[in-house]
Parts: C-alpha cells; structure tokens; sequence
C-alpha cells in the first residue's frame, strides 16, 4: 500500500529563518550502510534524474547525502530535504510531506518503510510525485524571488505592449524591442540568459 501525507506546520511564520542551499540542493538523510546499497542508489537515481531535451545530460538536483547522526540543527534549516527511515519500527511504507517546518518555504519529504523492498516500492511508485514536487516548490521559490526584485519599468512595457503580466527580475535589460518582436537578457561572467517575445 502507498500511502501519501500532506502536512504543514503552525509555528510562527516570522520566526523562522530563510532556508539555507542553493537552488536545486537536496539533502538526503539516510545511514550510510543503506547509501551506499540498493536503497541509496536507487533514491540517488530518483532525484539525480536529468534534464530532458538538453544536448549534455545535466542532473535535476544536486544531492547532499548526511548520515542521521549529522543531522543537526544547521542540516535542518537546508531547503530541500529527504529523511529516509527503514526499519522494523515502521509500520507500512509511506511517504510524508511537511512544509516550512525548520525554515521558511521549506520542503521535509520522509519516505518510511518496513524493509528495503516495500521502501525501493514505494520510492519508484512515486517517483514522478516526488520530483514534481521538488521541481515545483524551486518554481515558487523563484517565482517570489523575482517577484521582490522585479524591473518595473519591464513589467510595465510588457503590460502596455503586450498584455503579459510578468516580473522579470532586475539585472535584465532589453536589447530589441520592434514590431511584435522583444529580446531581454541578462549577462553574468559568461552566462547568458534570455527571453524572446513574439506576437
């Protein structure tokens, strides 16, 4: 049986710190035996799936892999987190979703299991929900940051000229804007990100 829990805390949003990581970390909580057998490498397969449709494979996230006993007070505040218990303790295999529970916007995901086999089970039946998950709570995350640091200025030429609400954040600048045509982008070192809009 799979069984999926949602949860969310109470405690005082304002007390909270901001989470530690960078985009795309998660920290992996499992002993190390289990990492280093069939269970870790599964759950490493899960989360280090790749980017489709990019000419280099490049991994989805970036695994941070600490043994229970270190997982301590700074470990905790980290953004995105996977505590994996297996054990006799453990009643059935399930999976429990908790947000901002050590740190704001924070995603706890702890897949619990019996044995090795009900926990690989239920990991590759809700692969696909836990990345989706991971992939949509970095999505908000973004989302509110570029929300905070947006370009006015951008944000209202792209209302005026084309009916799009869209906050793209400061540091980009437009580079063409003729006709239906518009090109924004932002250079860092030898990165370069950009947007096209047509209509």
């Amino acid at each position: 049986t799979v069984i999926f829990f949602w949860s969310c805390t109470t405690n005082s949003e304002s007390l909270k710190p901001l989470p530690s990581g960078a985009p795309g970390d998660v920290v992996v909580v499992m002993n190390e035996s289990l990492w280093n057998s069939t269970p870790g490498d599964s759950l490493l397969q899960v989360v280090t799936t790749p980017y489709e449709a990019l000419p280099k494979q490049e991994p989805m996230f970036n695994i941070i892999h600490v043994p229970h006993k270190g997982f301590d007070k700074i470990i905790k505040q980290q953004r995105n987190i996977i505590v994996t218990k297996i054990g006799k303790d453990q009643a059935e295999a399930k999976i429990l979703i908790k947000r901002d529970l050590w740190a704001k916007t924070q995603l706890l995901i702890s897949i619990l299991a019996p044995t090795n086999e009900e926990f690989l089970e239920i990991l590759e039946t809700n692969r696909y929900n836990i990345l989706t998950l991971l992939n949509e709570t970095e999505r908000q995350r973004l989302m509110e940051v570029n929300k905070e640091t947006k370009d006015e200025k951008i944000a209202n030429t792209l209302v005026n000229k084309y009916h799009i609400k869209l906050n793209v954040p400061k540091g980009y600048k437009i580079d063409m804007n003729k006709g239906s045509f518009m090109w924004l982008s932002h250079e860092y070192r030898d990165i370069i990100q950009g947007i096209f809009i047509y209509s």
